[in-house]
């Protein structure tokens, strides 16, 4: 079966704090099919001239349970007049339970100028519930002194990361039907 994904590249930054983040987004490689929820590779990279520390996402991120938040901006690639909102709409249906695991400190990390790091799993997975081409944007939001669970050195060092909002340019990709 042939299949194609097509990936107008992702690169967009918000400056905060006078530091330049970049977050990009890549598709899996395999098809996608109606019902899949695929995992995307989502990487921020540092641009800017200092130093940033950033926290990954996690239990609760794509909830606004915990900081950073995160999310998915799923529109059909035509009509293309339709706009991605500033911020991720809320996910299709709630958490599964309203326990979290607690942020620890290897969830922290450090971007030096010119570093990039991928986010890793809990940057949760678009859902397609039809076949069609549509154009994907993901956000990440680090709000440090929102409420989280964690020890005091945990608090401590989310406290003093980077506030930033960031989004990615629009993707498209090819969602398949349903396989048998």
């Amino acid at each position: 079966m042939k299949f194609t994904i097509t990936v107008a590249f992702v690169v967009a930054f918000w400056s905060t704090m006078g530091q330049d983040l970049v977050v990009t987004v890549r598709p899996p490689a395999q098809a996608i099919h109606a019902g899949d929820h695929p995992q995307f590779s989502v990487t921020i990279t540092n641009r800017g001239s200092n130093s940033v520390t950033l926290v990954r996402p996690g239990d609760g991120s794509e909830y606004k349970m915990r900081t950073p938040f995160v999310g998915w901006s799923i529109l059909p690639a035509e009509p293309k007049k339709q706009k991605h909102p500033e911020l991720p709409p809320a996910p299709k249906s709630g958490p599964d339970c309203l326990t979290m695991n607690p942020i620890e400190l290897s969830d922290i990390f450090y971007l030096k100028p010119g570093e990039s790091s991928r986010l890793g799993p809990w940057v949760g997975s678009p859902s397609f519930e039809k076949p069609g081409r549509f154009r994907l944007v993901f956000y990440y939001q680090n709000i440090p002194d929102f409420g989280f669970l964690g020890d005091d050195k945990v608090r401590q060092r989310i406290r003093g990361s980077t506030p930033c909002r960031l989004a990615s340019e629009e993707i498209e990709v090819d969602v398949l039907p349903k396989s048998p």
